[in-house]
């Protein structure tokens, strides 16, 4: 009733009101009443949509470009002589040895061998397929950031539309075009990843050999492009985006009103995705939906599901334990930091939930 004498007889809900003036005003925050039970600023989420899609595409081109197809450690091993062997898209290298057949160019040493079952030409193979696909994917890439340009200049003023055909469905390819464009990128990457993974051989000579930091970034370039989708459909096309704007809302106005202590989980907990997230540079790692889970957990105070964050999280903390104490073919110090920093802030959050009787209580 309240509700209604303050909007009229056909008042919306109060989450409702508010942000139907945001789609119809020039998206400026406006004053809304309680969101899960906390007063809050409602936000026009969409218009960060694109700055948000650009950081990500931007970050996909720099692990492409530089760290995959440029990139020198798709694949190691050990060779008949028990010598480390360093493999990138096109050339190889042996350790301790001089550039010569073995170590340079692989289709040199494919070549010279002339064997196409030996190693070289396998590996020569694979990478040729996957670079001429990540190449594609890296020209996908560059059109969908030209599109983000052209748009922008558009939004100034400065893109001339006159000179363009009339009979261009300007409209329809900047609504469609640029999830067409991550769309392909996306699966242009995972065939790209799928290729090597399958045409490399699975010994360099001497035992199994595994695949390298190259061929991680590339997987972690392909979760940031799924990312990008997310965001594109989500606040771009409207897909889901009640619920997204609903936990940013949430998210939004319970920091606000979170203690000192209760802020520093929120971050330890961030801090805990981004790195999980990074790591699959090393491997496939699912425990980014157990911090998501935690971050759920405790934005909303919930006890019982905080308890069984800790217990899982606490479980989690022994398979990391156990992956650092493993020994190894390569040494990647950046993956050993962050892994000891994904151990730290988990260790921390659990001490905090614990210590203040958030969990188990």
């Amino acid at each position: 009733m309240a509700a209604a004498s303050r909007f009229g007889d056909e008042a919306m809900p109060p989450c409702e009101e508010p942000r139907a003036a945001l789609e119809d005003g020039d998206g400026e925050e406006v004053a809304t009443g309680l969101v899960s039970g906390v007063k809050v600023e409602l936000v026009d989420w969409s218009k960060y949509s694109r700055p948000c899609e650009s950081i990500l595409l931007s970050a996909v081109c720099v692990l492409l470009l530089i760290c995959g197809l440029m990139g020198d450690e798709w694949i190691l091993g050990y060779n008949a002589e028990l010598k480390l062997v360093t493999a990138g898209l096109h050339w190889s290298h042996v350790a301790g040895q001089p550039w010569d057949v073995q170590t340079g160019p692989l289709a040199n040493a494919c070549t010279v061998l002339g064997s196409s079952s030996s190693v070289a030409c396998l590996l020569a193979a694979a990478g040729n397929t996957s670079a001429t696909i990540g190449w594609g994917a890296f020209v996908i890439a560059c059109l969908l950031g030209a599109t983000f340009i052209a748009q922008a200049l558009d939004a100034f003023g400065v893109l001339n539309r006159a000179k363009l055909p009339p009979t261009l469905p300007i409209e329809a390819i900047a609504l469609y075009g640029p999830t067409a464009c991550w769309i392909l990128l996306i699966l242009l990457l995972f065939l790209m990843l799928l290729a090597y993974a399958l045409l490399a051989p699975a010994s360099l000579g001497g035992g199994l050999a595994q695949l390298g930091a190259s061929f991680g970034v590339v997987r972690l370039a392909w979760l940031l492009g799924l990312l990008g989708l997310g965001v594109n459909l989500s606040l771009g096309h409207k897909f889901g985006e009640e619920h997204v704007i609903m936990l940013l809302d949430a998210l939004r106005g319970r920091w606000s009103h979170m203690t000192r202590s209760q802020k520093l989980i929120q971050v330890l907990l961030v801090l805990a995705l981004v790195c999980a997230c990074l790591l699959w540079v090393r491997r496939v790692d699912w425990s980014a939906l157990l911090l998501v889970y935690g971050l759920w957990a405790h934005t909303e105070h919930l006890h019982d599901h905080l308890s069984v964050f800790a217990c899982v999280a606490t479980f989690s903390m022994c398979t990391d334990a156990l992956f650092l104490a493993a020994d190894a073919i390569d040494s990647i110090i950046f993956i050993e930091v962050t892994t000891w920093i994904l151990l730290s802030c988990k260790l921390v959050v659990i001490a905090m939930l614990v210590y203040r009787r958030e969990a188990f209580v």
